[in-house]
């Protein structure tokens, strides 16, 4: 079939979907012509309108094909282009759409080939080239996309693959709230395999330095039997008058007061021995990357917050004042077109 003459939709008919299905995609795996937003929302005086021309600047985007490892996991964005366009034509609309979604991968085609980029960085080279019956499978890119995401344990897995809650209206979340909550789902992974891998550098510390530990706690058990001893002997001459006794036993506690200060001084070195060995592989100050940050007290740091936080509240205001008015002028012109014609 001559595929110059074919519009954009019957490139995408006649060529890209039956490569995808070849490639083992199920029909429940890929969705076409997706929305991912309605169009700026544009405001001249007391009239709102919204941008409907997807041409237009500012006017709503929509994806020609989305492809996910699950209903809620974005893995690739396809964006088609009539076969007169190079095949990479449409590389840099689906780059930026598979950004929005926080998808891996942008394809472009124009019905002869596919041209792949990997924003993953995961594979070589980050762009190429592959062949209609080449496109590449869901358990392919499934792969790249868990260790992209750090997706190591089931949990995690799981965790990234749970439904989103449902109030029964049939709305999905907008791209930005997807992302927002699979980021979430993310950091939950991130915070578990950091726990684990927390707790594994933890064991295999104290396991090489716990000899030199268990050393210096017998030492200073040592340590401190004689000590006893030396405590008792001290009790022994309490209200002795008699200089010969009282002389006998204080001989014998500075004779004993050596041996356990060398005792506590091998404790010691036995103790550091251990430390030597156990902080460089688990070291307590090292702060979880994955954690939230911790509470500043700067008064410049909390200025520079403070401003942040003024500005995200006034970019919220404006974003109500136009969805109000995009409503209001809705609401005027209906009531507008249901008057009667007057005689």
């Amino acid at each position: 079939m001559e595929a110059h003459p074919l519009s954009e939709r019957d490139i995408c008919t006649k060529f890209i979907t039956p490569a995808i299905q070849a490639a083992g995609w199920q029909q429940a795996q890929f969705r076409e012509e997706v929305s991912l937003t309605d169009g700026r929302v544009m405001v001249r005086g007391k009239l709102a309108a919204r941008v409907r021309n997807p041409e237009a600047k500012g006017g709503p985007k929509r994806a020609d094909y989305v492809l996910y490892a699950r209903p809620n996991v974005p893995l690739a964005v396809v964006e088609a282009k009539q076969a007169r366009f190079p095949v990479g034509q449409g590389m840099q609309q689906a780059l930026a759409y598979a950004e929005m979604l926080d998808a891996p991968f942008a394809i472009s085609s124009n019905g002869s080939a596919f041209l792949v980029h990997d924003r993953t960085g995961l594979t070589a080279p980050t762009e190429r080239e592959v062949a209609l019956d080449s496109f590449p499978t869901h358990a392919e890119l499934w792969a790249l996309f868990q260790q992209w995401k750090g997706l190591t344990e089931p949990t995690a897995v799981a965790l990234v693959e749970q439904p989103f809650h449902t109030d029964g209206s049939g709305r999905e979340p907008r791209y930005y709230q997807r992302v927002a909550i699979n980021g979430f789902a993310n950091r939950e992974e991130n915070e578990l395999a950091w726990k684990v891998d927390f707790k594994a550098k933890r064991e295999q510390a104290e396991a090489a330095a716990q000899p030199h530990w268990t050393r210096a706690e017998a030492l200073n058990n040592q340590a401190s039997a004689v000590e006893g001893e030396m405590r008792a002997l001290r009790e022994s001459i309490k209200g002795v008058t008699d200089p010969q006794q009282r002389k006998a036993a204080e001989d014998e506690i500075e004779a004993l007061r050596p041996q356990a200060e060398g005792l506590r001084v091998q404790a010691r070195d036995a103790q550091a021995a251990g430390d030597r060995i156990y902080w460089p592989i688990y070291n307590l100050d090292l702060k979880n990357p994955n954690g939230p940050d911790e509470e500043t007290h700067d008064p410049d740091l909390l200025l520079e917050k403070y401003k942040t936080l003024l500005g995200q509240i006034q970019e919220t205001e404006n974003s109500l004042k136009t969805e109000l008015a995009s409503a209001l002028a809705h609401h005027f012109n209906a009531e507008g077109d249901s008057e009667e014609p007057q005689a």
